[in-house]
């Protein structure tokens, strides 16, 4: 986080994060990749089969058993795994329902609010709407929007126009899923943060070009003390 917020290579930070994500979820498969042993073993457990070796049987069930309770009674009479297990469901579904709520009210905006088409981009003006926002090919503003000069309101429809043409809808619905997976994990929060911090930052880069930055910025100053 430190290096990627210090050099102004916002792009190449974008793809940093989906690399990043898959990467941490094939980590954890590598030792069952590499251990042929442990595929076996685990194959074994899943059909409830035991391999003959001679006249003695190996049942891996008990294996598997023995890792996961412990040779402790306290641990032999409390199924621990199903536990956090049910523990772990439980969160999901608390942010996968936070995840359709919010989905849900972002289509009853566009249901209910004024609609004007731009081209491919579709503007809805909602008095609901804080600021304006983008999702896909939906923008929205609010009614307040209007009491802006003509040239500012261009600059932010153009914002706009930019997340919705680079996809960072999909990053956010993505980086939310994943964070609904990983819900117990407090850098999942910080990513999911990060990552719009990071769109924002690729759409002023895009906008300004290193031009007309001070009138730019004073408009984000202005829409941040509107809000």
């Amino acid at each position: 986080r430190y290096l990627y917020f210090k050099l102004a290579y916002f792009e190449l930070c974008r793809y940093y994060f989906f690399i990043f994500l898959v990467i941490s979820f094939i980590l954890p498969l590598l030792p069952a990749i590499l251990a042929e042993n442990v595929v076996h073993m685990k194959l074994e457990a899943f059909f409830n089969t035991g391999k003959t070796n001679g006249n003695q049987s190996i049942n891996y069930i008990n294996v598997k058993d023995s890792y996961l309770y412990g040779d402790e009674s306290f641990w032999t009479n409390i199924p621990i795994v199903k536990i956090l297990f049910i523990i772990w469901v439980s969160g999901f579904i608390r942010y996968m329902f936070i995840i359709s709520k919010n989905l849900f009210s972002v289509f009853k905006l566009i249901r209910t609010g004024e609609k004007r088409k731009d081209g491919k981009i579709t503007l809805i003006k909602t008095p609901k709407a804080k600021g304006a926002f983008t999702f896909f090919r939906y923008i929205f503003i609010n009614d307040t929007f209007e009491d802006l000069p003509e040239h500012e309101q261009a600059q932010i429809i153009q914002h706009e126009k930019i997340h919705a043409k680079q996809l960072h809808s999909f990053d956010n619905i993505l980086f939310e899923l994943m964070r609904a997976v990983l819900w117990f994990n407090p850098v999942s929060k910080l990513i999911s943060a990060n990552i719009k911090i990071v769109h924002e930052f690729i759409v002023d880069n895009t906008l300004t070009d290193n031009k007309n930055v001070p009138d730019y910025s004073r408009l984000i100053l202005k829409m941040a003390v509107h809000n």
